[in-house]
C-alpha cells in the first residue's frame, strides 16, 4: 500500500510523533509511506525518511491557507497513494476533502482531542464531512474521545471506533545514574518527572505549588511552551527555583532516556485526549501519579479491578503530598506501582496500534 500521513503542524507533540511512528512500523511490513505536514512550526523531524513539509513556516493570512490547499492537491496527484491517514482536526478537515475530491479510495481520520477542545468551525466541519462519507474509517484514539461523540448521528458514529496509540515497548533503557548526567540533572535526591507542553491544561503549575511541602525533592520537567516564564516565576515567589529543572523540548526519540532519570512521573493534567508521556513512562517502569480525568483512568485500569498507578482529584492536594512521599519513601509500593505500570503498558504497543490500521487498509480495499 501506498500510504500518506498528513499532520497539520511540524512539532514535538503527540499527534506528530504518533504518525512517525506509525510511518515506519508500516515501512518495517512492506509498505510506502511518507510523513507531510501542511506547516512547519519547529524543525523537530526535519531530515527523517519520508517527511515532507508542504508549507515552511506558520499560515498568517487567508493566501498562505489557500496555498497550503494547492500544494497539497498537487503533491496528492503526484504521489497517487492508496490511503491517506490523518492527525488532529485540521488535518482531517483539509486532508480528506481533498483526498475524497481526489478519489483517494483508504481515507482514515484520527480524532485526537476531546470534543470541547476543538475549535467551533473544526467541530462543525468534522461533523459534516465524517456524515457525508469523507472518512472511510474515522478513529478515536481513547474510549474517552469515543464518548465525546455520543450525541453524533449514527452516519458519523459508524465509521467511528477506538483504536489506543502506541508505542514502543522494547528500546534499551539507560542507567538512572547516566540519564541524570546526560541531563544534568542532581545524582542525590528524589526526582519528579513530568513530560509535556508548558500549558494550562498540562497543569504543571500544580506541581511547582506542591515544591513547598516536599522538602529534598527535584522536579524535571520536559518541554517548552507558553507558559515557560509564568512557572519559573512562580518557582522564584515559592522559593523552589533551584529544585525545578525545566529543560525545554526534546526530541522525541529522547524521551525515554529523560524519563529513565526519575523516582517518580506525575501527570496533573486538566484533561487529556490519550496520554503518551504517561504510557512511556509506565513503560519503563516509573510509577505513576495522575489526575483522575477519565483518559487517565482508561489507561490505568487493569482487568482485575485495581490500577497501574495513583489517580488523584486535583482538589485533593494533601492526598497528592502524602502519596508523594509514600511512594519516595516505600521501596514496596513504588516497586508494586512500577511493575503494574510495565504490565499495563504493553497494550499499548505499536504493533497492535499497526495491527489495527492494517485492518482498515484490507476491509477498505474488499470493499472497493
Amino acid at each position: 500500500m501506498r500510504v500518506i500521513n498528513i499532520v497539520t503542524q511540524m512539532e514535538a507533540g503527540g499527534a506528530q510523533g504518533a504518525a512517525i511512528r506509525m510511518a515506519m512500523e508500516l515501512r518495517s511490513r512492506g509498505h510506502t509511506v511518507e510523513t507531510w505536514f501542511l506547516y512547519q512550526k519547529r524543525p523537530t523531524y526535519i531530515g527523517l525518511e519520508g517527511v515532507k513539509v508542504v508549507y515552511n513556516q506558520t499560515p498568517k493570512s487567508r493566501a498562505d491557507y489557500l496555498t497550503i490547499c494547492l500544494r497539497l492537491i498537487v503533491l496528492l496527484k503526484q504521489y497517487k497513494p492508496d490511503c491517506v491517514i490523518t492527525y488532529t482536526h485540521y488535518a482531517n478537515i483539509v486532508g480528506q476533502i481533498i483526498a475524497t475530491i481526489l478519489r483517494i479510495p483508504i481515507r482514515i481520520a484520527t480524532q485526537r482531542s476531546l470534543l470541547d477542545l476543538y475549535p467551533r468551525f473544526a467541530k462543525i466541519a468534522d461533523k459534516f464531512i465524517g456524515c457525508i462519507g469523507c472518512y472511510t474509517h474515522n478513529i478515536a484514539v481513547s474510549s474517552a474521545v469515543y464518548d465525546c461523540f455520543s450525541n453524533y448521528p449514527n452516519r458519523y458514529k459508524n465509521k467511528l471506533e477506538v483504536v489506543n496509540n502506541g508505542i514502543e515497548i522494547s528500546r534499551l533503557l539507560i542507567s538512572k545514574e547516566i540519564s541524570r548526567e546526560r541531563y544534568d540533572l542532581p545524582k542525590d535526591m528524589p526526582l519528579i518527572i513530568n513530560v509535556g507542553r508548558l500549558s494550562k491544561a498540562k497543569n504543571q503549575l500544580f506541581l511547582i505549588r506542591l515544591l513547598p511541602y516536599l522538602q529534598g525533592v527535584n522536579l524535571a520537567i520536559a518541554g517548552d511552551g507558553e507558559l515557560r516564564e509564568v512557572l519559573l516565576d512562580e518557582a522564584n515567589r515559592l522559593g523552589v527555583s533551584e529544585r525545578l529543572f525545566i529543560l525545554g523540548e526534546i526530541k522525541p526519540e529522547e524521551v525515554r532516556c529523560f524519563l529513565c532519570s526519575g523516582d517518580l512521573f506525575i501527570f496533573p493534567s486538566l484533561s487529556e485526549a490519550f496520554g503518551f508521556a504517561l504510557v512511556e513512562a509506565m513503560s519503563v517502569g516509573l510509577p505513576i501519579i495522575t489526575s483522575d480525568i477519565p483518559a487517565f483512568k482508561d489507561i490505568l485500569k487493569i482487568d482485575d479491578g485495581e490500577e497501574a498507578g495513583i489517580l488523584i482529584s486535583l482538589s485533593d492536594k494533601n492526598r497528592f503530598i502524602t502519596s508523594i512521599k509514600e511512594v519516595l519513601k516505600n521501596e514496596d509500593i513504588s516497586g508494586s506501582l512500577a511493575s503494574k505500570a510495565i504490565k499495563k503498558a504493553r497494550h499499548f504497543s505499536i504493533e497492535k496500534m499497526v495491527d489495527s490500521y492494517e485492518k482498515c487498509f484490507y476491509k477498505s480495499k474488499k470493499h472497493n
